[in-house]
């Protein structure tokens, strides 16, 4: 029998035995936006923005992942990042463990 027949039969014995439903919406709601836009992402101009673009997409998407509004993250990363000498202080950076300064 080939790889994928056994796997099957065992993803199928899996779910049998399973009372839960199995749902792949969680994975399809996750990347529905970059499906969306994947004609518009051909586009993007120059060669050298689309990497960029997919870094600020990324950034966007973790911050959303980490209930963190995307806009006040990079508003406040972006002013911080030029004063800061230390490279051990960027993990505080990051959307997970980052948050809003109080002023």
């Amino acid at each position: 029998m080939s790889f994928f027949h056994l796997f099957f039969i065992h993803v199928y014995e899996v779910r049998r035995a399973s009372s839960e439903l199995w749902t792949l919406n969680f994975i399809e709601n996750a990347i529905r936006l970059s499906a969306l836009g994947k004609k518009n992402f051909l586009f993007i101009g120059h060669p050298d923005a689309g990497q960029r673009s997919a870094i600020i997409y990324s950034i966007v998407v973790s911050c959303q992942r980490h209930g963190v509004n995307p806009f006040d993250y990079l508003q406040d990363v972006l002013s911080r990042l030029p004063r800061m000498t230390n490279q051990v202080d960027i993990g505080i950076l990051t959307p997970s463990k980052w948050s809003l300064p109080t002023t």
